[in-house]
């Protein structure tokens, strides 16, 4: 026995099913659900012939899946070109290992991957700033008292450590309200990011990423 699994079997099931009123054992549903056209009367074809078939048939849509297996382990913009006929429609699936992400560019060309703050949103375009360095020397709750500097006009950088007696959004607060215009947190872990002031965290553990989107130039 050949058993033949297709992937038009549950899109099928989207646009006509109708699972309202079954009771026989072994076929009733979770939940009694129709599809988005439950009186829809649908034509099922093999590939070339059916497409012409559909046609002849007078079919109002065709729904036609071209698969590459849905791995997509080589990443984004691996496939053919499934969707270069007029008024269709490509719907892609991958698995992709790496993901773009904005970095930062230091004046000696050293690119930085940042995570604009969750809540905020990072910068749109490039932008030139003074970052001003809180304390050098900090070892844990860095800024959580404020400022140690003049920070006016700057942005400035804390260390964010898992011990620290404050989170983001305290150190951001006052460094907003020393006239900072930015505030960037260093650390290895991600940092949840704070909603009324311009914040960034950084990742100092080694990341390969696909280096294509927003660049964002500082000077230091």
């Amino acid at each position: 026995m050949t058993f033949i699994f297709i992937l038009g079997t549950h899109v099928a099931g989207i646009i006509a099913a109708n699972a309202t009123g079954i009771s026989q054992t072994g076929f009733i549903p979770a939940a009694p659900f129709l599809g988005v056209a439950p009186q829809a009367t649908l034509g099922a074809y093999i590939t070339a012939a059916a497409i012409f078939r559909a046609f002849d048939d007078k079919a109002d849509i065709m729904y036609i899946t071209f698969s590459q297996g849905n791995d997509g382990v080589q990443g984004l913009q691996t496939g053919d070109d499934p969707a270069i006929s007029s008024g269709a429609m490509a719907i892609a699936s991958i698995d992709n290992a790496l993901t773009t992400n904005p970095y930062l560019i230091t004046p000696d060309g050293v690119r930085i991957l940042y995570s604009p703050g969750a809540a905020f949103g990072g910068w749109q375009s490039i932008v030139n700033s003074i970052i001003v360095v809180n304390d050098p020397q900090a070892t844990v709750s860095d800024g959580c008292n404020g400022p140690a500097k003049s920070i006016a006009g700057a942005v400035v950088l804390y260390k964010f450590s898992a011990g620290d007696s404050c989170g983001s959004t305290g150190r951001c607060n006052k460094a907003a309200s020393a006239g900072a215009t930015g505030c960037l947190l260093y650390n290895v872990g991600p940092i949840t990011g704070f909603s009324f002031f311009i914040s960034f965290s950084f990742e100092l553990e080694p990341v390969f990423q696909d280096r294509r989107l927003s660049q964002v130039e500082v000077s230091l």
